[in-house]
């Protein structure tokens, strides 16, 4: 993290205490509304936390007093020491959640300013196969969020180890190649040929012709006709069809008792 962006963000440490860093957190009039503390020689084995928030105080976002309106991005991450980082690349705009990926108290203080940004592009601790804070944020923002490519991160967490492993230019690519989600249960359908999908024929050639060459895997077909004018027949066929075929078949019967079933089946596959 450069000098200049530390004292951009008014960085400090305790006076008392020069191993607890100070992050101040100021809202877009420069009010100061919340204070973040963090333990710079934690020690699991002794401490109890690295890091705690200044009590009764207002969460809000980390940064909101250092950005630039003449910009209409905003970059979101999980750490202050990430929006350090990503500051220090040269990406005005960075900020950060007070409490980590699950909280979301933050919103309510935060959300009339955040709503003016026109794109939001999440850049969240990746872990696991997933990106922190882009589920719940795109459920509340939906078309103004955008996030990282997961390749983006190489074998990296956040912008702040993506910086000191791969430098400001990294980060920057991470942030200038943003992607939008895809919408759910949109996608984009190739042509087919309908003769080319895999079929069971029916053995009558004017329905065959009709459906391409038979009926299609990977559908559900219903045969609907009146009572006594051979669904049950027709189905068979298809079933022995199958069954000649190769395919495995599983039927079931919500009427007819399986010996009975099987019984007609049988005479449909000896024939005349």
């Amino acid at each position: 993290i450069s000098e200049e962006v530390a004292k951009k963000y008014e960085i400090t440490v305790q006076t008392s205490h020069p191993n607890i860093l100070v992050f101040p957190f100021y809202d877009e009039k420069g009010v100061l509304q919340f204070v973040k503390y963090r333990k710079t020689d934690f020690d699991k084995a002794k401490d109890a936390n690295k890091e705690w928030c200044e009590a009764s105080t207002k969460p809000i976002l980390f940064g909101m007093k250092q950005c630039d309106d003449s910009f209409d991005t905003l970059i979101l991450v999980e750490g202050q020491l990430d929006s350090l980082a990503v500051a220090t690349a040269g990406i005005p705009n960075a900020v950060s959640v007070p409490t980590g990926a699950k909280g979301f108290t933050w919103i309510p203080y935060c959300w009339d300013w955040l709503c003016k940004w026109k794109k939001i592009i999440v850049f969240g601790d990746f872990e696991k196969g997933s990106i922190s804070l882009l589920d719940e944020l795109a459920k509340r923002l939906k078309d103004s969020v955008e996030h990282v490519r997961e390749d983006n991160y190489k074998d990296c967490k956040d912008a702040n180890e993506i910086l000191l492993k791969y430098g400001a230019e990294q980060v920057r690519k991470c942030v200038e190649e943003s992607v939008k989600l895809p919408i759910d249960n949109v996608i984009d359908v190739k042509e087919l040929d309908p003769y080319s999908i895999e079929k069971i024929p029916t053995g009558v050639a004017d329905v065959d012709n009709l459906l391409c060459g038979g009926i299609p895997f990977g559908v559900v077909t219903i045969v609907t006709g009146k009572s006594g004018k051979g669904k049950s027949t027709f189905v068979g066929q298809i079933i022995t069809r199958a069954l000649n075929k190769g395919d495995n078949v599983f039927v079931y019967s919500g009427e007819m008792p399986n010996y009975l079933f099987k019984a007609a089946i049988d005479f449909q596959i000896a024939g005349p």
